[in-house]
């Protein structure tokens, strides 16, 4: 089956309410969806940026896959319609963005014609020197032939597409090589499609231009940005008399303000009632449509709204500004809409509100009264607007009556005409809870008909009555114990007041001891390293949290433990500062103890030490871990170095530092030194240094041979008490 592609009539705008399209036809119906391939290169506009296929407003169409490059037709269509629908943006495009889409081969299906032609990129194989011509062929597949030149001169081919009438379009150029001569036609890869070979005479060689035209349709977007009118602002005012508010109503353009244009203006009721001149009783605007005329380089237009200046009191009134049908240079912008509002400049009634008693009991008879009065013309019927805000909750700390509507946020309350009175009464709900006073506050707002007189919210007390001194208090005793003793803290927790109901206490937990390694707790509801609750049952006025140390053998700073009261429901903190209590650390620092530790290397070898050697000679009762050691004195016939440097007499070495020391014996020396050592735990050093024995090994040295002298000589090395120190044996005479 064939498919092919054309644009649709439709020029889309990127502002249009319309979109654009493709039209993919197919010459016999595919019994199953087919997947057509496709590519927008050559396109000026970009895809998701520019512009996106829309799918939803495409016909023929089950999906759109833009990663794949792939349109999916239904089954059984011969035509498919492509919708594109352009996005609005704010940048100048001069002469608008266009999108080519260009069909690829693919399987279960065979392109048709192409709307444009392309060959790929030459290749070029060496033939004879000097090779000359002009040929035609269809190369779009149009069923029109085409032309082919080959430019001996500029180096290139010429291909001119024809419309069958004799006619040609403008030359399309492909370079080739040097000295192009002759060219003729072939189908040289078999696929259906004629490509191009020419013969060139300067660079003897020849090009071959393989035909990759493909079925390709094009749109253009038109732009919208060169020239934009749009209103300066989304909202005007202006009085009744016509006198302007602020801002007058202007409408600019931007953009490219070279050439005249227009706009027209409509408008449309919103509160106020449009009409035409003369005005009748009720109009308050004249709505005739307006056109609004740029000269050229000219950027704003001010328009006048004509409007009834009639003595009728009545609310501030409003109308819609609409732009329209720009001319062919101008494009709506963003602010294509506005409201004017009409100010009456006949008097309003100014509403104030008070209330009293200010403060009422929540268990008592006496009830919030909020009184609303308007001054002024009162001959007719008036609703006032209020919010609603305060701590008290509506329908749970209070009902009420009078308003006309009441919610949590806001509500309204009506005045009959010539009424200069209404009132609102918050009634509070009793309860039994003990909570903070509560606050129900009213603040008037803005609405028709009326000014505002009192500006500020109005706020009514409901006292809690419930019984305030239900204190809750917290004590320990004793304020201090051992660690390893018997005894432990005891925190009581004491409320007073009413204590018929049972309750529950929060607390926060602090201090330098850790819960679950220091100490362990009974009597708490919850408890946490940071925080717990404890319990009353009701009628109960104690409860008592008990905190018992965990004994260890650690020697350690005392430790706290530190409770402090926090709010909660039906209760009020008594004891406002934090309650604390120490365990204190009853182990005694034993001095650790050291034994002797034997290292030894053969002459003129270094004995090495790691921190091994001395954790290991290093006892400690507190389970405290050598820290560092001091030497106390330093061993003859050689050095003990630190890394590379000398180490001084009665140094002091960190345990890390272990690794880095070492003992290096005077050259050919052997034999047994030592030196005394001092480890440290953190607290103390031990009472008895301990030593570091040192052996040297002895190590026979090599005959040596002096071949100047008419002799060998043989050196022997103390091995034992029992060899002479050095022999020279008998000369040999050379």
């Amino acid at each position: 089956m064939i498919v092919n592609i054309t644009a649709g009539s439709t020029v889309p705008r990127e502002s249009g309410a319309t979109n654009s399209s493709f039209n993919i036809t197919l010459r016999t119906a595919s019994p199953t969806p087919l997947a057509v391939k496709f590519n927008t290169t050559g396109s000026v506009a970009t895809l998701g940026t520019d512009y996106t296929f829309d799918l939803a407003t495409s016909t023929g169409i089950t999906a759109i896959d833009t990663v794949s490059n792939t349109i999916t037709l239904a089954a059984n269509v011969t035509s498919a319609t492509l919708a594109i629908k352009p996005i609005d943006d704010n940048i100048i495009e001069t002469g608008g963005e266009t999108i080519q889409l260009t069909l690829e081969p693919g399987t279960g299906y065979t392109l048709g014609a192409s709307s444009v032609v392309r060959f790929a990129s030459p290749t070029n194989f060496s033939v004879g020197s000097r090779p000359f011509s002009v040929t035609t062929e269809d190369f779009n597949g149009d069923g029109f032939l085409d032309l082919g030149a080959a430019n001996l001169d500029s180096n290139n081919v010429s291909v001119l597409l024809g419309n069958g009438t004799g006619a040609f379009g403008s030359a399309t150029n492909f370079g080739v090589g040097s000295g192009s001569a002759f060219v003729t036609t072939g189908d040289f890869n078999g696929d259906g499609k004629f490509d191009l070979a020419t013969a060139n005479y300067s660079s003897n060689n020849v090009s071959v231009l393989l035909n990759i035209s493909f079925p390709t349709a094009t749109q253009t977007i038109a732009d919208n940005d060169p020239v934009t009118v749009q209103f300066s602002v989304p909202t005007y005012q202006v009085n009744q008399d016509g006198t302007v508010v602020g801002a007058a109503v202007t409408i600019t353009r931007t953009g490219d303000a070279a050439n005249p244009g227009s706009v027209q203006l409509q408008l449309a009721n919103g509160t106020a009632t449009g009409g035409t001149q003369p005005f009748a009783t009720g109009t308050d605007f004249d709505n005739t449509t307006q056109t609004i005329n740029f000269a050229a380089n000219e950027t704003s237009k001010t328009v006048t709204i004509p409007i009834n200046d009639d003595p009728t009191v009545e609310p501030n009134e409003t109308l819609t500004l609409t732009l329209v049908n720009p001319s062919p240079n101008f494009v709506l912008g963003t602010q294509t809409t506005a409201t004017l509002t009409i100010l009456d400049a006949n008097v309003n009634p100014t509403a104030t509100l008070a209330v009293a008693p200010s403060t009422v009991n929540e268990d008592g008879s006496t009830n919030l009264v909020y009184t609303f009065n308007p001054t002024g013309d009162l001959t007719k019927s008036l609703t006032v607007n209020f919010n609603v805000a305060g701590t008290a909750t509506f329908n749970t700390d209070y009902t009420t009556s009078g308003a006309t509507t009441f919610s949590a946020s806001n509500g309204t309350i009506t005045f009959a005409a010539n009424s200069n009175t209404a009132t609102l009464t918050i009634d509070p709900s009793a309860d039994t809870s003990i909570e903070p006073n509560e606050t129900v506050e009213l603040t008037l707002a803005s609405g028709i008909g009326y000014n505002l007189g009192t500006t500020s919210a109005v706020v009514g007390t409901i006292n809690d009555d419930d019984d305030s001194n239900n204190n809750v208090t917290l004590s320990v005793n004793p304020s201090s114990v051992n660690e390893d003793g018997s005894t432990n803290l005891a925190y009581t927790f004491n409320p007073t007041g009413n204590l018929t109901k049972s309750l529950t206490v929060n607390f926060t937990v602090g201090g330098t001891a850790t819960f679950n390694t220091d100490y362990t707790t009974s009597g708490a509801a919850s408890f946490s390293a940071t925080n717990g609750s404890i319990t009353f049952a009701a009628d109960s006025n104690t409860a008592t949290l008990t905190i018992d140390p965990n004994a260890d053998v650690s020697i350690e700073p005392n430790e706290t433990v530190v409770l402090t009261l926090i709010d909660g429901a039906n209760y009020i903190v008594g004891t406002s500062t934090p309650v604390a209590a120490t365990i204190t650390n009853d182990e005694s620092n034993q001095p650790p103890q050291l034994s002797n530790i034997n290292k030894s290397a053969d002459e003129d070898s270094d004995i090495t030490f790691s921190a091994a050697d001395f954790s290991n000679a290093f006892t400690d009762a507190n389970s405290q871990n050598l820290i560092q050691i001091r030497g106390t004195s330093l061993p003859s016939n050689g050095l003990v170095k630190l890394g590379s440097n000398n180490v001084p007499k009665n140094p002091e070495i960190s345990v890390t530092d272990l690794g880095n020391l070492r003992f290096t014996p005077n050259p050919n020396w052997n034999g047994n030194t030592s030196f005394n050592w001092n480890g440290f735990n953190g607290i103390d050093f031990a009472l008895t240094p301990a030593t570091v024995n040192l052996i040297v090994n002895s190590v026979n040295d090599p005959v040596v041979f002096n071949p100047l002298k008419s002799e060998i000589q043989f050196t022997a090395v103390v091995v034992d008490s029992y060899l002479p120190s050095l022999k020279r044996l008998s000369s040999i005479p050379t």
